[in-house]
């Protein structure tokens, strides 16, 4: 089968949210995350619009929900940048061995957020990848990401 990476990880996502995993009770709550674009090398764009579920107390999106965003969307650029001619299966989404978020402002309901997931390094046991978050209206980062995954 013939298709894009970004369509094999519009697939993906699809799949993942027809599953009932936890990222799909996360993050399919009225199409709150949108991929935008892929890359075959596990570069990614998506679009996540906050939703009630996805805030903490103070009404402003919690660390929680970013810190799983990250994984969910590194882990799909993994599989992406592994599988073998973008067919289902193909691909190795590996286990989290290191996660380290850096948070900079909140962000609330009004936001719509801009996150690029990028592989950094793919070895034969360990893969390196970065994860940003910025509002999308404003430009204005606010937390990135370092994720190590093994294999």
């Amino acid at each position: 089968m013939c298709r894009t990476a970004t369509a094999f990880a519009r697939h993906l996502l699809t799949k993942e949210f027809k599953s009932g995993s936890f990222h799909a009770n996360v993050f399919n709550h009225t199409n709150s995350l949108t991929i935008l674009s892929c890359k075959p090398d596990g570069f990614m764009e998506a679009v996540f619009i906050p939703q009630i579920p996805h805030l903490n107390v103070k009404n402003t999106v919690s660390g929680g929900v970013i810190a799983t965003l990250a994984d969910f969307l590194t882990t799909l650029s993994v599989e992406v940048a592994t599988s073998k001619d973008l067919q289902e299966g193909s691909g190795v989404r590996g286990v989290s061995v290191d996660l380290s978020v850096q948070y900079y402002r909140a962000v609330t309901l009004q936001h719509e957020v801009l996150v690029e997931s990028t592989l950094r390094k793919l070895g034969r046991k360990l893969a390196f990848l970065d994860c940003s978050f910025k509002c999308r209206d404003t430009d204005k980062s606010f937390a990135s990401v370092s994720h190590v995954k093994f294999l």
